[in-house]
């Protein structure tokens, strides 16, 4: 390396404080100092005692993978308790065809390891209803305490008898918790006819309370009223669009393409809706429901004239009704529509890609680097360094071991003291001169002290050949400014990184990216093969009536890769991202 800050020392004193500027946020410096500061984390003890680093190891791996296998149970369990699917098979032996959905759906999920065993294989009968047993006791518990904490309880009992004369309680318990989603406007609309019925019942029945009475009119009064019908079916219309929207908006993403995507697919689907064929079937459904409206009076001025003739009022100052209402479905559908106003600005904030961890290996290739994003953030916010922020984050996306979530990010940063750019290892800088005495003396006297500086970073890690890291910096007139550059260049910010991470670098890391690719989406492609060979060997049905995203059951396919995908993260990542086509669905 040809930097004097770790090779020969810097002695341009005149210039140190831009040169200690510049090389702080150089590429190389950072990488240098990132490695110092993860130097030393491996534990001596174990790293002398190589028994028990092997013991240590080989326990780890084998408590992984029980408890690997113990959630695969779980999963198939779930899923077929989920599906309403039989566990059981009538012959479960190694040589039978099907052995039952919960060990044909075990080996699918690659338990096939744990089938061979001869003492405990979690195949059994017992095994099965005592992870079934578990699982409906934790749904059991985590009930309990949601009831317990819930301001709204509504109960329900109902009995019935057998066919041996026995009676059989139901108890039905509804609650709300702070979770739920209360979502009126859908709940009112489908369960209208219900309400009414209930509000019959109280008005009817013996017991009730006056004011109870009036309430219950009340209501069935509104339900009944053709106005608040209507306005019910247009709003439960938008809501049914816009409620994905508001989800996406709400969740802590940081991909403002896929919500500005969102925003565009809403916005055309509200559009969608702007026909007249829209408004005449909510009218017409309203008009089923409730009947015809009562006709609206336009308000005007008649004259003496008009009564003189036998002006018939009632029929000439009728206004059209449906015509008002049509009017009035659009005038809203419009208003929503606005909200183009309220996300105007949402370019803007493109800048925030520049945080999507799940792009950062892409980011590597210079070709496909956030330039524009990285420009607008500055365009933005210009009290940023351009150059020191730009190589800080070629760092950033060359390491795997920053390819986080910003929140996990932040706390790695944290954690290994990442946060500055320049070390400052006070105590350590301390012990070294206290210790190498002898050296100090006789730099002191050949003057080194004073006249040359180096970047500890980029001495250690450095990979060019600059002054600050080979033969030291001695122009201390263009110090400042030196420094400046050579904190910004990109080589000072890699050393930085690597003195900071050194010590956890792992080999498997250094793999070529490609082939983890390759291997990642064979996998993918593999789990999707034994999810349609499972479904196919037991005849069970792939589709479901409803597969949108609000929809309760998808089917057993989708919900079979959605169950494999929440424990396999390759999965989960592909069904994330990916459009309904590439998801193989």
């Amino acid at each position: 390396m040809n930097n004097p800050w770790a090779t020969s020392g810097f002695i341009d004193l005149a210039n140190l404080s831009r040169a200690i500027e510049r090389h702080g946020k150089s590429k190389n410096h950072i990488d240098c100092a990132v490695k110092l500061k993860l130097f030393g984390r491996v534990r001596i003890d174990e790293a002398l005692d190589l028994a028990r680093t092997i013991s240590t190891k080989k326990h780890n791996e084998q408590v992984k993978k029980n408890r690997d296998i113990l959630r695969k149970l779980i999963i198939a369990a779930l899923y077929l308790a989920r599906q309403e699917q039989a566990f059981r098979g009538h012959n479960e032996a190694a040589g039978s065809s099907n052995r039952g959905n919960f060990v044909e759906l075990s080996l699918t999920l690659h338990l096939r390891s744990t089938w061979d065993r001869t003492v405990f294989s979690g195949m059994s009968n017992t095994i099965q209803n005592d992870i079934i047993e578990s699982i409906a006791r934790s749904i059991q518990d985590e009930t309990d305490k949601e009831i317990h904490i819930s301001p709204f309880i509504a109960v329900q009992v109902d009995d019935t008898s057998d066919i041996s004369n026995k009676c059989q309680l139901t108890v039905i318990i509804r609650y709300v918790n702070e979770k739920g989603r209360v979502r009126a406007v859908h709940a009112i609309h489908e369960g209208r006819g219900s309400l009414c019925i209930a509000f019959d019942k109280i008005m009817t029945e013996p017991g009730w309370d006056k004011e109870t009475i009036a309430q219950s009119a009340s209501l069935k009064q509104k339900l009944e009223d053709f106005d608040f019908t209507f306005l019910l079916g247009v709003f439960q219309s938008i809501f049914g669009l816009t409620e994905p929207l508001f989800q996406v908006l709400q969740s802590k993403t940081v991909d403002i393409k896929k919500c500005q995507d969102r925003i565009m697919s809403t916005l055309r689907a509200l559009k969608a809706t702007r026909t007249d064929e829209t408004f005449s079937r909510i009218y017409e459904e309203t008009v089923k429901a409730v009947g015809d409206p009562v006709p609206r009076r336009k308000r005007c001025r008649r004259g003496w004239d008009d009564l003189e003739q036998g002006f018939n009022q009632h029929q000439e100052g009728d206004e059209e009704t449906v015509v008002s209402f049509r009017r009035l479905y659009f005038q809203i559908v419009d208003i929503v529509l606005h909200m183009t106003q309220r996300f105007a600005d949402m370019e803007h904030l493109n800048f925030f890609r520049i945080l999507e961890h799940t792009s950062f290996a892409s980011f590597c290739n210079p070709a496909a680097f956030p330039s524009s994003e990285l420009a607008q953030l500055i365009n933005t916010y210009p009290f940023f360094d351009e150059q020191k922020l730009r190589n800080e984050l070629q760092t950033l996306y060359s390491n795997r071991l920053f390819h986080k979530p910003p929140g996990e990010l932040i706390e790695l940063l944290i954690e290994d003291d990442l946060q500055g750019t320049l070390s400052e290892d006070r105590l350590v800088n301390l012990a070294t001169i206290s210790i190498d005495s002898v050296v100090v003396e006789d730099l002191k006297a050949t003057g080194k002290f004073y006249d040359i500086l180096y970047c500890w970073d980029c001495l250690l890690f450095g990979a060019d050949s600059g002054s600050w890291a080979r033969d030291g910096y001695s122009d201390l007139g263009s110090l400042s400014k030196s420094a400046h550059r050579h904190q910004n260049a990109s080589g000072h910010l890699r050393a930085t990184i690597r003195l900071k991470t050194f010590g956890d670098t792992r080999i498997e890391l250094q793999l070529d990216e490609q082939q983890r690719r390759v291997k990642r989406n064979r996998g993918i492609l593999k789990r999707l093969i034994n999810c349609v060979v499972y479904l196919g060997k037991q005849e069970l049905p792939f589709r479901g009536h409803d597969e949108s995203v609000t929809s309760s059951n998808k089917g057993n396919y989708i919900e079979l890769l959605d169950l494999v995908a929440e424990y396999d993260s390759d999965l989960h990542t592909h069904l994330a991202t990916s459009t309904p086509d590439q998801r193989c669905r």
